[in-house]
C-alpha cells in the first residue's frame, strides 16, 4: 500500500475522534445546572414559599367576655343598628356609625361586667352606668369609671338564640334586673314585668382592645 495514502487515512481518523471528544465535553457544560428529574420522568421544580391566609379567624367569645376585644353592641334582628353615645353621653340606639360606638366588656365578678368605652386618641375610658331620672325612666349614660360603684355593673344573660351570623346573644341588665329596652322614650333600663322577653344583643368583634387591664 502507498505510504502517503496510509498517512492521509490516519490523519483523517484522528480528526474525527477529536471532534467527537470535544462534542462530548461541551454537552455536559453550561451556565445553568441541569434540572433534577423525578422517578416518573417529570422535571422537579422548587415549591413557592407559602403565604399566610388572607382571612384570619375572629377571636372567640372568651376573648370578648374577657375584655381583650373591643366590640360593637348590635340588637338582634336589626344588624344595621348599634348602641352608641350621643352628645350628652347617653346611650342610644342608632343606625349612624360614630366613633363612640365601640365598647370593651370588662369582667367584674361572677357574671357581672363593666362596659367601658373604647377610647379614641388615647383618652381615658368611661364606664356605662344606670342613671335615675326621678319620675322618668332610667337611662344609661357614660361616667367616670369607679370600681366601687354598683350602678356601673351589668349582668350579661346569654339567650337561647343566635344572631344571623351565628354569634351568641345576650340580654343586658343593670343590678335590680332592669333591662335595656328600646321604647318610645328611647333606650331605657326597666324591669320586664309583662313586657315579654328582654331585648337581645350580639357583640361584634372590632379588633383588639387597647385599654389597660383592670385589677
Amino acid at each position: 500500500m502507498n505510504p502517503l495514502r496510509n498517512s492521509k487515512i490516519i490523519l483523517f481518523s484522528l480528526g474525527i475522534a477529536t471532534v467527537a471528544a470535544l462534542g462530548a465535553c461541551s454537552g455536559g457544560s453550561g451556565d445553568e445546572p441541569a434540572a433534577a428529574s423525578t422517578s416518573s420522568g417529570t422535571t422537579a421544580t422548587s415549591a413557592p414559599a407559602s403565604s399566610p391566609p388572607a382571612n384570619m379567624p375572629a377571636a372567640g367569645e372568651g376573648a370578648i367576655l374577657g375584655g381583650e376585644r373591643q366590640v360593637a353592641i348590635v340588637p338582634v334582628g336589626s344588624p344595621e343598628s348599634l348602641l352608641t353615645l350621643d352628645g350628652a353621653d347617653r346611650l342610644i340606639l342608632t343606625k349612624d356609625r360614630t366613633d363612640t360606638g365601640l365598647f370593651v366588656l370588662t369582667p367584674a365578678s361572677g357574671n357581672q361586667f363593666r362596659i367601658r368605652t373604647a377610647t379614641v386618641g388615647g383618652g381615658e375610658p368611661s364606664c356605662l352606668r344606670v342613671k335615675e331620672n326621678g319620675v322618668n325612666p332610667l337611662t344609661i349614660v357614660a361616667a367616670a369609671c369607679g370600681t366601687a360603684k354598683d350602678d356601673q355593673l351589668f349582668v350579661l344573660e346569654q339567650q337561647k338564640g343566635k344572631d344571623s351570623s351565628g354569634r351568641p346573644t345576650y340580654a343586658i341588665a343593670g343590678l335590680g334586673e332592669v333591662y335595656l329596652l328600646d321604647t318610645e322614650d328611647g333606650l331605657i333600663a326597666q324591669e320586664l314585668g309583662h313586657a315579654g322577653p328582654p331585648m337581645a344583643f350580639a357583640f361584634v368583634d372590632k379588633g383588639p382592645s387597647t385599654l389597660p387591664k383592670v385589677s
